[in-house]
């Protein structure tokens, strides 16, 4: 019963409009979280404006400016500073993370001149599920995200390969041994936001 109150959020970064491994992985950590009595909710990144970093004048580095860029960035980092703990299923396209996060990571520095939602999204566990063989890219990836990972932080590779499917079928959660790795690696990120779910309601 250690998960009520508790929320997650589950992001999904596919560029797909039909759902594949992004959104299937995501609903079966949802059903995990829920019969521990987490509350979960949804996010399809497709389903939003994130635009890059581009013609400004660098008003991130001023706090009394405003960036320039109009879309729905700041909207999602509130979204996300409000829960326990999210989780983030990344395609991995030409050899890296799709591009929609990395437009994701760099406009941050638009946000957190606000100090107090740098704080609470930084508290904020982040668990990530990597979509891609290692030899495309997936390897590359994972680097790049364990980079900035904190240490209640957690991920999961899931290599199409291994599970002698296409990387475009979007098949993977019928496999047994990937639902098996799903439910140990999404108990494990509870665990860890349990933790200090408790120590944030003892302090």
């Amino acid at each position: 019963m250690g998960g009520i109150g508790m929320k997650a959020l589950l992001v999904s970064f596919s560029g797909r409009k039909n759902p594949g491994n992004c959104i299937k992985t995501l609903e079966f950590v949802a059903d995990v979280l829920e019969n521990k009595y987490v509350e979960t909710s949804f996010m399809r990144i497709l389903d939003y404006d994130i635009k890059p970093c581009f013609d400004c004048l660098y008003e991130c580095f001023d706090p009394e400016e405003i960036c320039p860029v109009s879309d729905d960035v700041e909207d999602i980092y509130r979204v996300i500073a409000d829960q326990d703990m999210i989780f983030l299923s990344l395609p991995v396209y030409s050899g890296a993370p799709c591009s929609k996060y990395f437009a994701f990571r760099e406009r941050s520095q638009s946000i957190f001149h606000d100090s107090k939602l740098f704080e609470k999204f930084d508290n904020v566990i982040k668990n990530y599920i990597v979509i891609g063989n290692q030899e495309a890219g997936g390897k590359q990836a994972v680097e790049f995200i364990t980079s900035e990972m904190k240490t209640k932080d957690n991920y999961i590779l899931l290599q199409s390969h291994d599970y002698d499917q296409s990387s475009i079928s979007g098949r993977l959660i019928v496999n047994q041994e990937v639902k098996k790795r799903l439910k140990k690696f999404t108990l494990s990120a509870l665990k860890n936001a349990r933790k200090g779910y408790s120590d944030e309601l003892n302090f």
